[in-house]
């Protein structure tokens, strides 16, 4: 430092502007006598009229603190880390079991009705997956119930049908017994219509009062 000139540093002007100061400085941050950024304060001297001026550099007079904060961001992130791996283990715990209860329920919605997705993980999951086999028991009898319902209801249709069927078939051998007999009987009826119109119309052999209200009966049908 020897031909340096001091004066122009901060602490220096504040310590010759103050006159008859007697009491130290506060420590700042200001540069320092080297150009790099320092912490300077000065303590006067009674005699002779001097003060004593202390520079640290801000690295060396902070070390402690940032030492103590890369200390403290090293184990912040060596903390987040293991966080983060804790969580990605837990989530993959969590997660298998839900993978395999939506693997199952795609399968069941596909007709695997048999099927029933593993009781296991965390205690929700476990419970999750207990109520959703208890589910699809449920299911499986509805279905099986159902479809025992659709048999019963078929096979009474089928009888049903048979039934009608014959029913049909009843009818059309009525209606055609009906028209045959009709037929048959026709002839010989008319026959008889006929013969009794020549009784009442014979003039040579002319009915009894009495028969011929018989013949008239006989035409009324």
């Amino acid at each position: 430092m020897a031909g340096e000139s001091v004066s122009g540093l901060a602490k220096i002007a504040a310590f010759t502007n103050s006159g008859e100061a007697t009491t130290p400085s506060e420590a700042s941050l200001e540069t320092g006598i080297s150009g790099n950024l320092s912490l300077t304060m000065y303590v006067p001297l009674t005699v002779p009229d001097w003060a004593v001026v202390v520079e640290v550099p801000f690295f060396e007079a902070y070390r402690p603190v940032l030492d103590y904060l890369v200390f403290a961001m090293v184990g912040i992130a060596m903390v987040s880390a293991l966080a983060i791996v804790v969580g990605m283990l837990y989530a993959r715990r969590l997660a298998a079991p839900l993978l395999d209860l939506t693997k199952t329920a795609s399968l069941i919605a596909d007709g695997e009705l048999a099927l029933e997705t593993p009781v296991e993980g965390a205690t929700e999951v476990r419970t999750l997956a207990t109520a959703f086999n208890t589910m699809t028991t449920q299911l499986r009898s509805s279905i099986y119930s159902l479809e025992e319902k659709v048999t019963d209801n078929i096979r009474i249709t089928s009888l049903l049908e048979s039934a009608r069927d014959e029913a049909e078939k009843s009818n059309r051998a009525k209606s055609e017994f009906l028209a045959s007999m009709s037929h048959e009987l026709r002839t010989p009826l008319n026959a008889v219509l006929g013969y009794a119109q020549m009784l009442q119309l014979d003039p040579k052999n002319p009915l009894s009062p009495a028969q011929n209200e018989h013949v008239d009966s006989i035409m009324a049908g």
